[in-house]
C-alpha cells in the first residue's frame, strides 16, 4: 500500500509524465496480451485432451520424379501390421469428408468422419449420452456432437433418432447412438458426425485421406518405432508401390507428434513466431519508454532523494521504495492493459478471422500471464531508474545548479534508447508495407485469366446430379441477364482435379499435370492464346480426348494406342526447352502410353497456391456430357445478385443437393489468400501500436527536454535567434536519433522481408520505395510528435523565460 501512496504522490506532482508512463505501459501490455492469446491458441492445437502428448500421426508423402512431394493417405493395413509386429501398440484410423445432411426439407453440408472404435480411446471426448466407443462398433450407428443435436434433431432424447445423409451417390440413414460435447476449437481433426469405418469406405474418393493415429507411452518408444520404420516397410511392402512403380516414385513415411500437425509447415511456424515477437517488441518498447522517462525524471526527484538521505534513509530503502513504485505502476498499467485488450478483442477477431476470448478462471485463465507480465515489467522497468536515482550524493545534489539527470551519460542513454525504439518501429513499418503490398498484389495480379466477373459452381460436379438436371441448370443460368457464357472443366481456380503423368520428347522426360476442360473453357476463362489454335472438334476430331474404357475383370485397362491434341501452358514450353511457343506448336510428345500433339499454347493459368511455381500443364478437351466437372460462369455486373439468382435456379432444379457456388476471386481468397491477409492485419495492428508506443516515449522526452531548456531558449532569443531557428534546433535534435535508426532498421528489414517473399513464386519486388517510404513516414510522425512542444517553447518571449534569473 505504501508503494501505491508514494506512486500517487510522485505522479501527482508531474501528472503529464505519469499519464505518458501509464499509457505507454498499458498499451504495450495490451498488445502483448492480445498477441499472447493468438500464439497460445495456435500452439495449443491438439494439446487440450488428456493423453494427447502420447498421440502420434503417420505422415506419408508421394514424390513423382523431381516433382515436389505430395501428401497421400496412410495405408489401411498399417495399424494392424504394427500391432502384429509390436504387441501392445494402440492406435486408430480415421477418414473424413463432406456429406449432405437432409433435415426439415433442407440439404446442408456437414463434416462426417469414419473411424475405428478405438478412436474414442485415444481421444476421450466427453460423452453426454451413450457410449461413443460402442457406437462405432456397430455399422449404421453414429456419434454426433451437441451442436449437431441442436441443429438437426427433434427436441427430446437424441438416442435412437436418425440422421438422413447422402454419402457420395449413396443415401444412408444413421441411428444416433451417442452424443459428445462439441470438439475443442484448437483441434486439427474436427468433425460433426462419427460412424463406423470399413476398408471399402477407406478408399472412397469423396473423403480425405486416411489418417492413422498411434499411441506411445513414452517418447523413447516412439523414437524406437521411428528408427525401425524403414525396416517395417521392407517387411511389409506396399503392393501399390512395388515392382516397376518403385523405380519412378518415392514414398516417404514419417511418424510425427500430433501436436506438431497444425504448425507442421515451417512458414506457419514462422508467422506465429513473428506475431509473438511483435507482442514482445511492443512490451519491450513500453518498458524502454518507462526507463527513458524515469531516468529523465531522475533530476526532478534528485533533491527529494538527497533530503531523504540527509534524514537518514539508506540506499537499500530507497531502492525498495523506487522498485515498489515501479511495481505499483506496472500493476495499474496491467489493469489498464487488460481493459484495453478486452475492448480490442472484437476488432482483432474481426480483422484476424478468429474467436479469441479472455478467460479469467480455469485452465486458460489470463490472470497468471497478466501477473507474470506485471511482475517482469515492474522489475525490468524499475531496476535501472531505482539504482540511478538512489546513488545520487546529497552534497553534490544540494549545492549543484545542474540536475543530475542532465549529464552527458544520461543524454547518451536516452538517445540510444530512442534510436533502438525507432529502429524497431521503422523495421516494422517496412515489414507492414511489404505485407500489405504483397497481399494487394495477390488479389490484383495477372493470373493468366480474367478472374473478375467469373463464378465457379463446384456443386455442378456432384455425382448425384443426373445429366438432365445438369443440362437444365446450365440452360437456366445461361439465360440469366448479364451471363456471357458458361464452360465446364475439372480444373478451377483454387481447386479442382488433375492427374500427373510423365511426358517425354526425344528421350527427355518431364512431369506434366493433365486437366480436362470443356469446349468453351478458353473463352469463358479469358485465357490468352499465344500460339497455335484453340480446340475445334468439328474440324479436328483428335481434339477430343475420349474417356478410358472401363477396367476388365482383372482390374486392368486395355486400349489401343491413341493420339490426342492438347493445349499446353508456357511453363510446358519452357520445361521442354522449345525456343518459343510457336516452335512448340505441332510437336508430338509421348505420355501415359499415348501420343500428345501440341496444337496451342496459352499463358500460364495460376489456379494454384501463389507460393508454388506454375507447373507444366496440358489441357485436354472432353465434351460436356462425358465427364462430371465444375461449371464456370462468365458474367457482367455485380457478384451477389448473380450468385443469388444462380442459387435460386439450383434450389428449383436440385433442391436435394447443397448449393456450392462462389466467385473465382472468393475461391482463390478462401483457399490461398485469407490466412495470409488475416495474419498481415494482425501484424499491421501490432506494428502500428508499437510505433504509437515509441511516439509516446518520444513525446515524453520532448516535453521533458523542452521544459528543461526554457531559459536556454530565452537567452538564444534574447541574442537574436528567431522562432524558425529555435524550431529547427529542437526538431533537428529530436529527429537525429530517428535518422540514425534508419541505418539499423534497413538491413534488418531487408533480410527479413527478402526471406519472407522468397516463399512466394508470385511476389512483389523488394523495392527501395518501401524503405524510403517508411523512413519518411517515421520522420514525419516523429516531427509531428515533437512539433507541438517545440512550437510552444520557441514562441515564448525571452522576458517570460528569464524573469526568474
Amino acid at each position: 500500500m505504501n508503494a501505491f501512496l508514494t506512486l500517487y504522490r510522485s505522479f501527482s506532482r508531474h501528472p503529464r509524465f505519469a499519464l505518458l508512463n501509464l499509457c505507454g505501459l498499458a498499451l504495450g501490455i495490451a498488445v502483448f496480451l492480445v498477441l499472447f492469446l493468438f500464439v497460445r491458441f495456435e500452439t495449443s492445437f491438439d494439446r487440450t485432451l488428456p493423453g494427447s502428448d502420447e498421440i502420434w500421426v503417420v505422415d506419408r508423402s508421394f514424390q513423382f520424379g523431381a516433382a515436389p512431394p505430395v501428401d497421400i493417405p496412410s495405408r489401411f493395413e498399417m495399424l494392424p501390421l504394427m500391432q502384429s509386429d509390436y504387441p501392445g501398440t494402440q492406435g486408430a484410423r480415421l477418414i473424413s469428408g463432406k456429406v449432405t445432411v437432409h433435415s426439415g426439407g433442407r440439404a446442408v453440408t456437414e463434416q462426417l468422419a469414419l473411424a475405428d472404435p478405438s478412436y474414442f480411446e485415444l481421444f476421450p471426448l466427453p460423452a453426454i449420452a451413450g457410449s461413443p466407443q460402442q457406437a462405432l462398433e456397430r455399422p449404421g450407428d453414429a456419434v454426433v456432437t451437441e451442436s449437431f443435436v441442436q441443429d438437426y434433431l427433434r427436441p427430446g432424447d437424441p438416442i435412437g433418432q436418425t440422421v438422413d445423409i447422402t454419402l457420395g451417390e449413396e443415401r444412408r440413414v444413421l441411428r444416433v447412438a451417442a452424443v459428445i460435447r462439441d470438439l475443442p476449437a484448437a483441434m486439427s481433426y474436427r468433425n460433426d458426425i462419427f460412424a463406423h469405418l470399413t476398408q471399402a469406405e477407406s478408399d472412397n474418393p469423396r473423403f480425405g485421406g486416411l489418417v492413422t493415429f498411434l499411441r506411445f507411452a513414452t517418447t523413447e518408444v516412439a523414437e524406437a518405432r521411428i528408427a525401425d520404420l524403414d525396416a517395417f516397410n521392407r517387411r511389409h511392402p506396399d503392393p501399390n508401390f512395388s515392382g516397376p512403380a518403385a523405380d519412378v516414385v518415392k514414398i516417404t513415411d514419417r511418424i510425427i507428434p500430433l501436436a506438431s500437425v497444425h504448425l507442421e509447415e515451417p512458414r506457419d511456424r514462422l508467422v506465429v513466431a513473428t506475431l509473438g515477437a511483435v507482442g514482445l517488441i511492443a512490451l519491450a518498447l513500453a518498458i524502454v519508454n518507462y526507463v527513458n522517462l524515469s531516468t529523465a525524471r531522475a533530476d526532478l526527484r534528485a533533491r527529494e532523494v538527497a533530503m531523504r538521505k540527509v534524514l537518514g534513509a539508506r540506499r537499500g530503502a530507497l531502492i525498495r521504495q523506487l522498485m515498489g513504485e515501479s511495481l505499483a505502476a506496472a500493476c495499474v498499467a496491467g489493469l489498464l492493459g487488460l481493459a484495453l485488450a478486452e475492448m480490442a478483442l472484437p476488432i482483432v477477431n474481426a480483422a484476424g478471422g478468429m474467436e479469441l476470448a479472455i478467460v479469467y478462471w480455469g485452465q486458460d485463465s489470463i490472470l497468471p500471464p497478466v501477473l507474470a507480465v506485471v511482475l517482469v515489467t515492474g522489475l525490468i522497468a524499475g531496476i535501472y531508474p531505482a539504482f540511478v536515482i538512489s546513488r545520487f550524493q546529497p552534497a553534490s545534489v544540494l549545492v549543484s545548479t545542474q540536475s543530475p539527470g542532465t549529464g552527458r551519460r544520461g543524454k547518451l542513454l536516452r538517445s540510444a534508447l530512442v534510436v533502438g525504439q525507432f529502429a524497431i518501429a521503422i523495421a516494422l513499418m517496412i515489414g507492414t508495407g511489404v505485407l500489405l503490398a504483397q497481399a494487394r498484389h495477390l488479389q490484383t495480379s495477372d493470373l493468366g485469366f480474367q478472374r473478375d466477373g467469373l463464378a465457379v459452381l463446384p456443386a455442378f460436379a456432384n455425382q448425384n446430379l443426373d445429366p438432365a438436371q445438369r443440362a437444365a441448370i446450365r440452360r437456366d443460368i445461361a439465360a440469366l441477364p448479364g451471363v456471357a457464357g458458361t464452360a465446364t472443366s475439372a480444373v478451377i481456380p483454387g481447386g479442382g482435379s488433375f492427374s500427373i503423368i510423365n511426358v517425354s520428347r526425344e528421350g527427355e522426360e518431364r512431369q506434366f499435370l493433365e486437366g480436362l476442360v470443356g469446349p468453351q473453357f478458353l473463352d469463358v476463362y479469358g485465357a490468352r492464346l499465344v500460339a497455335g489454335r484453340p480446340f475445334d472438334p468439328s474440324r479436328f476430331p483428335a481434339d477430343i480426348r475420349e474417356p478410358d474404357p472401363p477396367p476388365g475383370p482383372d482390374g486392368a485397362i486395355r486400349r489401343d494406342f491413341r493420339e490426342h491434341n492438347a493445349i499446353v501452358n508456357r511453363s510446358a514450353v519452357r520445361a521442354f526447352g522449345f525456343a518459343s511457343p510457336e516452335a512448340a506448336v505441332g510437336q508430338t510428345l509421348s505420355g501415359g502410353g499415348d501420343g500428345v500433339t501440341i496444337v496451342g499454347v496459352i499463358d500460364d493459368l495460376r489456379f494454384d497456391d501463389p507460393r508454388k511455381a506454375v507447373q507444366p500443364q496440358a489441357y485436354y478437351l472432353r465434351m460436356d456430357n462425358a465427364f462430371s466437372a465444375v461449371l464456370a460462369v462468365r458474367y457482367t455486373g455485380a457478384d451477389q445478385p448473380l450468385l443469388a439468382a444462380i442459387e435460386r435456379i439450383w434450389h428449383a432444379r436440385a433442391g436435394a443437393i447443397p448449393f456450392d457456388g462462389l466467385t473465382a476471386n472468393r475461391s482463390l481468397y478462401e483457399k490461398f489468400y485469407e490466412a495470409d491477409l488475416q495474419r498481415s492485419r494482425l501484424f499491421t495492428l501490432g506494428a502500428v501500436l508499437a510505433v504509437a508506443i515509441g511516439c509516446l516515449g518520444l513525446y515524453g522526452l520532448a516535453a521533458f527536454d523542452t521544459a528543461r531548456r526554457v531559459r536556454e531558449i530565452g537567452i538564444r532569443k534574447a541574442l537574436g535567434a528567431s522562432t524558425r531557428d529555435i524550431m529547427g534546433l529542437l526538431i533537428g535534435q529530436f529527429l537525429r536519433p530517428v535518422v540514425i535508426a534508419n541505418l539499423i532498421a534497413w538491413p534488418i528489414a531487408w533480410l527479413a522481408m527478402r526471406r519472407w517473399l522468397a516463399g512466394f513464386d508470385d511476389r512483389v519486388a523488394l523495392s527501395p520505395a518501401f524503405f524510403a517510404g517508411a523512413s519518411v513516414l517515421a520522420l514525419l510522425i516523429a516531427g509531428a510528435t515533437v512539433f507541438g512542444q517545440a512550437w510552444q517553447v520557441s514562441r515564448a518571449t525571452p522576458a517570460k523565460a528569464l524573469r526568474n534569473e
